[in-house]
């Protein structure tokens, strides 16, 4: 369901919290370079933020 509305949508953002982030997931639904953006409340200086910006990922603070 999130793929076929994702694949519907203009624009996706995908919220990561800093409990969800780095943390690991069975199942992929979209591709880093389908997501707009991740909106995140993780701290820019935390280690996680250079990875996902390395991977291409634009970044949005949440707050």
């Amino acid at each position: 369901m999130k793929r076929t509305l994702a694949s519907r949508a203009a624009e996706t953002y995908v919220l990561g919290s800093a409990e969800k982030i780095g943390t690991a997931s069975r199942y992929e639904v979209l591709p880093l370079d389908a997501v707009t953006a991740v909106i995140t409340d993780v701290a820019p200086e935390d280690a996680i933020v250079g990875d996902l910006e390395s991977a291409g990922a634009a970044l949005r603070r949440a707050g």
